[in-house]
């Protein structure tokens, strides 16, 4: 699967002029568009769509951002179609401003930017929850940033209908607990993702990231299971939008019942700072709405589904409890590890819309379905046998109760780097029939999506300057999963 780079596709009507992202699975160029002439951006999947699911799924973003792309908000869509030699792709608006991944690790963004950022993010969300549609993956990565100043959601590649069951990328940082934990999510998920957005912006790192800390993917997946972030340290920070920020992080029923009452939270804080309050962009839903929200919704419900997940069960656990998030406990890597204290951000390439898609590749590659929780007694079984007075049988015989068989760890694991290809391999001691791969990426201490693997192979792509490293469990079919991950680095 290892990824080939075509170089900018030929496409009729535009002028290739440089390359400005690069992702798992896509590339971003800057192309001249020819009449009307102008920069466009235009997303190219790495390699030739080689089934039809690829190519549909590629088609599915496209589709949706065009039916939202008229919000100031939403990235716009100009064009798609596949090129000459077989490779899908998308013509975009170019956003030439570093996106809002990039800035909030290079600078500590105003309160006031924030605020405004949030704001329109928040009515650019609830746009598309409206229109029937989830992005199931908010994150500042995924927010361009105009010639003007505005941002610009992008990267709707598994967005989803609302209730469509489907196999998505994880961007474990920005991850609300209930999808870590199995759940396929719901506008919830895009109210706490959106919320853990704000947050960096104004922290400068994830909401769940330890400075100097152990930052490593397990470790940080259980940093979210046990409960909301900690204040964002800053003195310039309003209480009243650290208590926002926490409720959108809180417990899923007990966050903003809709992006729009997010987006009126921070509008608040607005005002009791003395700022302009930054309008709240939603569509006139008496006139206007009807015919697009109708288009976008037939877009979603018409596109090819991916193949549906089962969630990876609990072990231990009993009624989930509907008041509080209960703390999980995760395989997480040895605490006394060196890890990398960088701001935690995805794999992709931060300005141009190139996080990995839900394609399947050889081997087959399902985007992420997350890791769930486990809870595993330690130590011996113990039980009583209680004895009558008189000879006879106990009426209330104890039968010992059998401790989880968890799957080993992986061995042998294995990095072979080719230029920016980086071929990781590794060795199920104890193969049994069903048994998948889940892993996660970590670029100089950047964590990545994590996918499930159906092999023991996966090839990621990077600059040849950085580090890149994988965790990696074995996962049987019954849902019992390594207690350890194994774990390797290129160098």
């Amino acid at each position: 699967m290892n990824r080939q780079d075509g170089g900018p596709p030929v496409l009729d009507g535009y002028t290739a002029v440089k390359l400005i992202g690069r992702g798992g699975h896509a590339d971003v160029y800057a192309y001249t568009q020819h009449t009307p002439r102008r920069t466009v951006a235009v997303k190219v999947l790495a390699d030739r769509a080689e089934d039809a699911s690829t190519a549909d799924a590629f088609a599915h973003e496209a589709n949706i951002l065009a039916d939202l792309s008229h919000h100031p908000s939403i990235v716009t869509v100009y064009q798609a179609g596949v090129s000459a030699d077989g490779r899908p792709f998308i013509v975009m608006e170019h956003c030439s401003r570093p996106s809002l991944g990039t800035r909030y690790r290079r600078e500590r963004l105003s309160v006031p930017e924030t605020l405004r950022a949030g704001v329109r993010l928040s009515s650019a969300v609830e746009t598309a929850h409206r229109a029937g549609i989830l992005h199931r993956d908010i994150k500042p990565a995924n927010v361009l940033v105009t010639d003007f100043g505005w941002p610009a959601l992008a990267d709707f590649g598994i967005a989803t209908a609302h209730g469509e069951e489907v196999v998505t990328g994880l961007s474990i940082p920005w991850a609300a607990p209930e999808v870590l934990a199995g759940s396929e999510g719901d506008t919830r998920t895009d109210i706490y993702s959106l919320g853990a957005t704000v947050y960096a912006l104004l922290a400068q790192r994830s909401p769940f990231e330890t400075p100097g800390g152990n930052n490593k993917p397990f470790e940080l997946m259980n940093r979210i299971q046990r409960g909301g972030p900690p204040p964002t340290g800053r003195a310039d920070v309003p209480a009243s939008l650290e208590a926002i920020l926490q409720r959108a992080m809180g417990h899923r029923d007990r966050r903003y019942a809709s992006a729009a009452d997010l987006g009126r939270a921070l509008q608040q804080v607005e005002a009791e700072l003395a700022l302009p309050v930054t309008e709240l962009d939603l569509p006139d839903f008496a006139r206007d709405a009807p015919a697009w929200m109708a288009r976008a919704q037939s877009t979603a419900a018409d596109s090819t589904r991916h193949r549906p997940i089962t969630a990876m069960p609990s072990l231990g656990l009993g009624a989930a409890d509907a008041t509080r998030v209960r703390p999980v406990s995760l395989p997480i890597p040895d605490s006394s590890a060196t890890s990398s204290a960088n701001t935690v951000e995805p794999l992709s390439d931060i300005n141009a819309l190139v996080a990995p898609h839900a394609s399947r590749r050889k081997p087959p590659v399902v985007a992420g379905i997350v890791a769930g929780t486990l809870l595993v007694a330690a130590g011996a079984t113990a039980f009583f046998l209680s004895r009558d007075p008189e000879p006879g049988p106990d009426p209330t015989p104890t039968t010992p109760v059998a401790m989880p068989v968890m799957a080993p760890t992986p061995i042998n694991l294995t990095a072979v780097r080719d230029g920016e290809q980086v071929t990781f391999t590794w060795v199920n001691p104890e193969q049994v029939d069903g048994d998948t791969y889940y892993y996660v990426p970590q670029v100089d201490g950047v964590v990545g999506q994590a996918a499930v693997l159906d092999e023991p192979t996966v090839t990621l792509t990077a600059p040849e300057q950085e580090q890149v490293c994988i965790q990696v469990m074995i996962v049987r079919a019954s849902g019992v999963r390594s207690q350890t991950p194994g774990e390797v680095c290129d160098r």
